[in-house]
């Protein structure tokens, strides 16, 4: 469900070329602060719980367990068992040292929140914002509304 099915050339033949939209530049960067806005809601609504579950959940939904033993390639399983499960059994995966990482990294202390708060409202000073966010759907129009209340 949702993939496209494989197009061949003699069905690109047939239905003519795909067709694409042309987004303005500006609308697609705000079109992604605005995503980066609506990750951060949803993060603190979650009160930031574990983000192993998260990525736990998703994975069980898609449906792609086709109980090949993760071997990859094909014909049988070279490994012998699903290889992800392996490396995390043996501790490579260390969150400590990941957490360790991000608080060392000048990255994580940035607020994004704030800048893109600073950002968005020199934009709707200079009369700039409007014309542009009239593009956004709107549920992104509503994460931005809030952000700059």
């Amino acid at each position: 469900p949702g993939q496209r099915p494989i197009r061949t050339r003699a069905k690109a033949r047939a239905t003519g070329p795909d067709r694409y939209t042309t987004v303005p530049v500006a609308l697609k960067i705000l079109e992604l602060l605005a995503d980066a806005v609506l990750e951060a809601q949803e993060a603190a609504l979650a009160g930031g719980g574990d983000e192993d579950d998260e990525w736990e959940s998703e994975g069980d939904s898609d449906g792609d367990d086709d109980g090949d033993g993760g071997g990859g390639g094909g014909g049988g399983s070279y490994f012998g068992g699903d290889l992800f499960d392996r490396i995390l059994a043996q501790g490579i995966d260390d969150a400590v040292d990941d957490d360790e990482d991000e608080a060392e990294d000048p990255i994580s202390g940035i607020d994004t929140q704030g800048f893109i708060k600073e950002r968005l409202g020199a934009m709707h000073a200079r009369g700039a914002l409007a014309g542009v966010a009239r593009g956004l759907n709107p549920r992104r129009q509503r994460a931005l509304m809030a952000l700059m209340q």
